[in-house]
């Protein structure tokens, strides 16, 4: 079965998707979308929480708490991983 998927993202804006599949595949694909949409536009650590997690990364520590990364934007997430990623580099 042929499904449209509407996302709401502004008062008259959608994002819209058509999907091949059953109820359920429809239903996972609407909350993958959804999920997705929160990820990307939430707002991220404040400036001074933030500052303090860049800092200890930046100096090699890397211990977080997992509820501060869920909190974070997705580009704090992607700064945060590249430096991981360096720190590994560079041990």
């Amino acid at each position: 079965m042929e499904y449209e998927i509407h996302y709401p993202t502004e008062q008259y804006g959608f994002i819209l998707k058509k999907i091949e599949g059953t109820d359920e595949d429809a239903v996972r694909e609407y909350q993958s979308l959804h999920q997705e949409w929160i990820n990307r536009n939430k707002a991220g650590l404040e400036s001074k929480e933030w500052n303090a997690v860049l800092d200890r990364y930046l100096h090699g520590d890397e211990k977080m708490e997992a509820d501060k990364h869920a909190a974070m934007s997705e580009r704090q997430q992607k700064l945060i991983n590249e430096i991981k990623k360096s720190n590994n580099r560079n041990k």
